[in-house]
């Protein structure tokens, strides 16, 4: 079964590149042609040198593309932090959902936990909190639409949910409900059958990659 990793999308990152190259022209040309006031054009100028920053933040991300996430057979790996990287075992895995960013992104949560001889040391009221959960540490491991496109988000939650059915069935995989839905019987109704259906396709997945390994080794 494929490990699932997620590099920076280089799509995404060029079509913000663009919205920045926009909003810097557009400035730029408010401040050379429109504006009358001093404090209005360097306003105008700063806003279009943001513009370029983000877009040569953005230039560096796409030609050093790194990898943000991971999900292979022995759990998820949140590295979007570099300097907090965070790796949680499957069988610590919770809930994997699919949530709305925005009105155009996506992201995905990971929830899962780290026993207290796993968190290394603690101050007295971490290790208070963690007692009261039973001995666990929680942690949120997160994917930003900010950095993948809509469509890549849903295939990653589809791949992570695979692997998730493999390796540990107990794991809560729930994909993207529109909020809206949820204020109406009909709405509830339709989530509920999107729900069951997308479990059907995680399982007929799982089923084939089980007889293509088996497949594979008969040969």
């Amino acid at each position: 079964m494929q490990d699932v990793i997620v590099r920076t999308d280089t799509g995404k990152l060029v079509s913000i590149s663009v919205a920045y190259a926009v909003l810097g022209a557009m400035f730029v040309g408010l401040g050379a042609t429109v504006a009358d006031n001093v404090v209005v054009i360097v306003l105008c100028y700063a806003v279009a040198a943001v513009a370029l920053l983000g877009i040569v933040h953005n230039i560096r991300e796409i030609t050093h593309s790194c990898i943000l996430f991971k999900a292979d057979a022995e759990g998820v790996t949140d590295y979007s932090k570099p300097d907090d990287v965070v790796f949680v075992p499957w069988d610590h895995v919770e809930r994997i959902d699919l949530k709305a960013a925005n009105n155009e992104s996506l992201m995905l949560d990971v929830v899962g936990f780290k026993t207290i001889e796993e968190m290394g040391e603690l101050s007295q009221e971490q290790r208070q909190m963690a007692e009261a959960n039973g001995g666990k540490g929680y942690y949120l491991l997160e994917l930003s639409g900010m950095w993948v496109s809509r469509k890549h988000m849903e295939q990653v939650f589809d791949d992570i949910a695979l692997l998730a059915a493999r390796y540990n069935p107990d794991v809560v995989c729930t994909g993207f409900q529109d909020s809206l839905a949820t204020h109406s019987k009909k709405g509830r109704e339709r989530l509920e059958r999107q729900q069951r259906r997308r479990e059907r396709e995680v399982h007929k997945r799982l089923a084939e990659e089980e007889a293509k390994s088996l497949g594979g080794e008969d040969k």
